[in-house]
């Protein structure tokens, strides 16, 4: 049973969340240019330059447009994503050849540490504020 204080915790975190939502606001510009060039949901309908990330169409909004035209209602939808081929696989050797995309090679660094914790759990590291300009006293 959760005690007094967790539950005060949980409750405090809930009214901040719920103000913070009812705080958003979307000015008119914006709302308009929801279903034009953004998605439903707000993000970007355009592909990136790059190529690697498609223009969004809609999405998956059929059984037919999944490729599985014959899929009858309730059935178990299979995944659609099933025959995708790895684009590149990054490990510590090849990483610093991904430094040029700062969200992938991030997130490698990210999972590398929470895989060694994983690993190593009686190990850690503690972390201290840093002080720019400050004199570290001995």
């Amino acid at each position: 049973m959760p005690s007094l204080r967790t539950t005060l915790k949980h409750s405090a975190l809930s009214l901040i969340l719920c103000a913070a939502t009812a705080a958003a606001a979307v000015s008119p510009q914006e709302a308009a240019r929801l279903g034009a060039e953004l998605t439903p949901l707000g993000g970007e309908k355009a592909g990136n330059a790059a190529g690697t990330i498609p223009a969004w169409d809609g999405g998956l909004s059929s059984a037919a447009k999944a490729g599985f035209p014959a899929l009858k209602p309730g059935a178990r939808q299979p995944d659609p994503f099933a025959t995708d081929k790895p684009l590149f696989r990054i490990d510590a050797t090849n990483v610093a050849k991904y430094a040029d995309q700062p969200d992938v090679a991030r997130r490698f660094i990210e999972e590398a540490q929470i895989g060694g914790q994983l690993q190593h759990p009686g190990e850690f590291h503690q972390r201290y504020p840093y002080c720019a300009g400050a004199k570290p006293q001995r």
